[in-house]
């Protein structure tokens, strides 16, 4: 076979895979999307580690955020998770204090397989406590 024809062949090839793999990537990434245009206010129910997110559940919905190491020691339930618009941080309203948390990034809960390990973590939790 000619090599040019061979050369051509590759790059198209090598191209596809690239664009493959960057919509494979964006997709699982899907829970950790921007929020920085959000307002979010509510009572903190529940919250899990995973990986290097920290999962608050806010009434019945789930929410992400970076991962903080407050989390180890501070049990935020029955706090106030409360984030202005179009600020980086939130902040974690307690009755005996107030703490400003930063965090970079976060969203909505909204992925299937998400949910469910965030449910296993849950399981795990109370079972260890």
């Amino acid at each position: 076979m000619n090599p040019k024809a061979i050369r051509i062949y590759l790059i198209i090839l090598g191209i596809i895979g690239l664009i493959m793999f960057a919509g494979l990537f964006m997709r699982s990434h899907k829970s950790s999307q921007k929020w920085i245009d959000m307002e979010i206010t509510g009572q903190i129910n529940d919250f899990v580690h995973i990986g290097k997110d920290v999962f608050i559940q806010l009434d019945t919905t789930w929410y992400s955020f970076s991962y903080n190491r407050l989390f180890d020691s501070f049990i935020p339930n029955e706090c106030t998770l409360s984030k202005n618009k179009g600020d980086d941080f939130y902040y974690i309203i307690c009755p005996d204090s107030e703490m400003q948390v930063w965090s970079g990034s976060g969203g909505i809960v909204t992925d299937k397989i998400w949910l469910r390990r965030i449910e296993i973590a849950l399981n795990k939790k109370k079972k260890n406590h």
